[in-house]
């Protein structure tokens, strides 16, 4: 499969990249055209930003030569992410409770108890976010391929490839990738098929947001949908896309954690004797 897609992706994502920057060019023409006439050093200053946002450089130097090395160095960057995510996660599964336990010895005696709790809620949070996650982004993907090959846009590879690693990121990475699908779909297919292909997007967002979103993944991630819009924006604007990747699950898990700990408190763990133990009194100022 990868064998497959891999090689698809890489031929395909410089003519998406092509197919959005006609549909922007196009959008800029006719704003500053009549009958709007806007200004047109501001409409060009959206239109830079805009194709800065989608990795395309404002200027079209390179050509294709450059995208396809945009490409491929993208291809290789995230397969070599995937291989450290997968050696790390096999360590993790097969000596988790290895690494656990020697964390956990180099704690006091009243820190391992709220230490263990704390773990094991983080642990099961992040497996629960991640399991769910990879869920929607495996159902957003192939429900975008057959719309889109329903539909008749080309590049359905690609553009299914990006709807894949865009939903890692929630609640705005599926409305960005289904914004490059109609674009794509404008350009290549006509108004018509645009609008079918916004029609797509809008039904993968309805199913993410009461479904995946509240059933698959709220069990395990209690977070308000502000909460996650707050800490997405922050996050974006320190550490850009890694950022805006890593934040709700970095939010979930610190939030889990401190959770359990202040249960462990509130509910101190019975000794042998049948006495309640309680929580150690914070240290004095």
């Amino acid at each position: 499969m990868g064998l497959y897609l891999v090689p698809r992706f890489v031929s395909e994502l410089g003519q998406v990249q092509s197919q959005v920057r006609q549909a922007i060019d196009a959008a800029r023409n006719w704003l500053v055209g009549p009958p709007l006439a806007l200004n047109s050093d501001q409409v060009e200053m959206v239109r830079q930003r805009l194709l800065s946002v989608v990795g395309i450089s404002p200027t079209g130097s390179g050509g294709m030569v450059s995208m396809a090395f945009d490409a491929g160095l993208l291809v290789v960057e995230v397969l070599a992410g995937l291989v450290l995510a997968l050696v790390t996660a096999f360590f993790l599964i097969k000596d988790g409770d290895e690494i656990a336990s020697w964390a956990i010895e180099h704690l006091s005696d009243e820190q391992r108890e709220p230490a263990r709790r704390m773990g094991r809620a983080a642990w099961s949070t992040l497996t629960g976010y991640l399991w769910g996650v990879a869920l929607l982004a495996l159902f957003n993907a192939v429900l975008t391929a057959i719309g889109l090959a329903v539909i008749g846009v080309p590049l359905i590879v690609a553009l299914a490839v990006i709807e894949f690693f865009f939903s890692w990121v929630p609640i705005v990475g599926a409305l960005a990738a289904g914004a490059v699908a109609v674009l794509v779909a404008l350009v290549t297919r006509g108004l018509t098929a645009g609008l079918l292909v916004l029609g797509l997007a809008v039904l993968i967002d309805q199913v993410e947001g009461h479904f995946f979103q509240p059933v698959v993944i709220g069990r395990r991630v209690r977070l308000h949908p502000v909460v996650i819009l707050g800490v997405l924006t922050a996050a974006g604007l320190l550490a850009g896309v890694v950022g805006a990747l890593f934040a709700v699950p970095v939010t979930a898990v610190v939030v889990a954690a401190l959770g359990a700990l202040r249960r462990w408190r509130e509910d101190p763990p019975v000794a042998a004797c049948g006495d309640r133990v309680a929580p150690p009194a914070p240290a004095s100022p």
